[in-house]
């Protein structure tokens, strides 16, 4: 299972914002280019992380973005963008597969 690019680009941007905990807060601008990506794409998927809590956005001229305190699952991560919100139902082994794999998303944390 490949994982969707809005949600490969929002680990790398909550890992690397981790590492810079205890940083002022960083601007989009300057991660888009750390991270390869253009400014507005970022834009769009810090206002997600954003409105799941998983990011905090402060306005102004000293503002960016900030992690939120303590440790997000990638499972949250997929939330954020509307992937892998119905719950799983059945015995199929696709469904045995999807709870298998919501499982190890929930247990791995960013």
């Amino acid at each position: 299972m490949k994982m969707p690019e809005r949600v490969r680009l929002a680990v790398d941007l909550i890992s690397f914002l981790k590492e810079a905990e205890g940083v002022a807060p960083r601007r989009v601008e300057d991660m888009a280019a750390k991270l390869g990506n253009s400014a507005n794409f970022l834009h769009q998927i810090v206002s997600a992380l954003n409105k799941a809590g998983i990011v905090k956005v402060i306005r102004g001229p000293n503002g960016g973005v900030l992690p939120v305190t303590g440790d997000h699952s990638i499972l949250e991560v997929y939330r954020a963008f509307g992937y892998m919100t119905e719950p799983v139902i059945g015995t199929t082994t696709s469904s045995t597969f999807e709870k298998e794999l919501r499982d190890f998303l929930g247990a791995s944390m960013i």
